[in-house]
C-alpha cells in the first residue's frame, strides 16, 4: 500500500483580540458534552471540551505573530475570490504537516459544534464581501 496525497484548506480571516474574545465567549457557553468530538479528542469533561475549543483557535489562527505566510507548511491560494490557506502532502495514514493537524482540529470543532461554524461563516462574510 502506498501513500496518498491529502490536503486541507481554510478561508483566510482577520484575527484580532475582539474575535479571539468572541470565540472564547462562545466556547464558555458550552454546557453539554458532544460525544463525537469528545471521543475523537479523548476528552472526558465539558471543561476539557471548552479548553480544547479555545486551544484549537489559538493553535490554528494565532500560531505566531507573523501569520501563516512565513510557514513552510502553508501556502495562500485564492478560491472563488477568497484567499485560503492550504496545506498538505503525502500521507501514510498520518497528518502530512503540523498545519494540517491544526486545520483538521479546527474543522472538527465547526463540524460538531455548529455555533462555531455560524461564527466562522459570519467572519468570512465580513472579511470577504465586496461592496
Amino acid at each position: 500500500m502506498g501513500a496518498d496525497f491529502t490536503y486541507n484548506t481554510f478561508p483566510q480571516i482577520r484575527v484580532n483580540q475582539s474575535r479571539i474574545d468572541e470565540w472564547n465567549a462562545l466556547a464558555d457557553t458550552i454546557t453539554e458534552e458532544n460525544e463525537d468530538l469528545m471521543d475523537n479528542q479523548m476528552l472526558e469533561t465539558v471543561d476539557e471540551l471548552i479548553d480544547f475549543v479555545k486551544d484549537v483557535f489559538k493553535a490554528f489562527l494565532c500560531k505566531d505573530e507573523f501569520g501563516y505566510y512565513n510557514r513552510r507548511d502553508i501556502a495562500l491560494i485564492v478560491i472563488d475570490n477568497i484567499p485560503h490557506y492550504i496545506t498538505g502532502g503525502m500521507s501514510w495514514g498520518d497528518a502530512p504537516s503540523d498545519a494540517y493537524e491544526d486545520m483538521d482540529r479546527f474543522w472538527e470543532v465547526t463540524q460538531y459544534l455548529p455555533m462555531f461554524d455560524d461564527l466562522l461563516t459570519k467572519w468570512i462574510t465580513e472579511d470577504h464581501t465586496t461592496i
